[in-house]
């Protein structure tokens, strides 16, 4: 497997790839209206497997700091080492370019990418957001944060 830059013929792979990380996220949100688009932001790096596209992540250049967005692996690929190796690749990328941090915002509910970057060394809790809903949503309990009960 080797891990390239996005070319424009990588398009149909990606967008497939796309579309089942909707899915993903509307498994986890089965009452949300949860639509989107595969577009190229930032610069794409793709992970090639025997020719095929297995994987892709995104880099998002902030002033200090690369974001990872987004991040997807064939289902039949993963475990195999694809999105560690493609993690690789952009820290390497963010170091080449001198930034202090990279990260990633996984949806609350997804535990299975939470624990996925964490096995690849993004460990650091920076940020949260915590809201209110003002109209009823389905909501399950989630994490124990600062001795905290949080729904996700």
């Amino acid at each position: 497997m080797i891990v390239r830059e996005y070319r424009a013929e990588d398009e149909p792979a990606c967008r497939a790839l796309f579309e089942e990380l909707v899915e993903v996220h509307r498994g986890l949100y089965p009452d949300a209206e949860i639509r989107g688009a595969f577009q190229v932001e930032g610069r794409l790096l793709v992970a090639e497997d025997e020719g095929r596209v297995v994987g892709y992540a995104g880099m998002l250049r902030h002033p200090h700091s690369v974001e990872v967005e987004p991040i997807v692996i064939a289902r039949g690929q993963r475990g195999r080492g694809v999105g560690r190796a493609l993690i690789d690749r952009v820290v390497s990328e963010a170091r080449a370019e001198g930034v202090t941090q990279v990260y990633a915002q996984p949806a609350g509910r997804n535990a299975d990418a939470l624990a996925f970057f964490n096995s690849v060394g993004l460990d650091v809790l920076a940020y949260t957001r915590v809201q209110l809903d003002l109209t009823p949503r389905d909501r399950r309990p989630g994490e124990t944060i600062a001795g905290c009960e949080f729904r996700v």
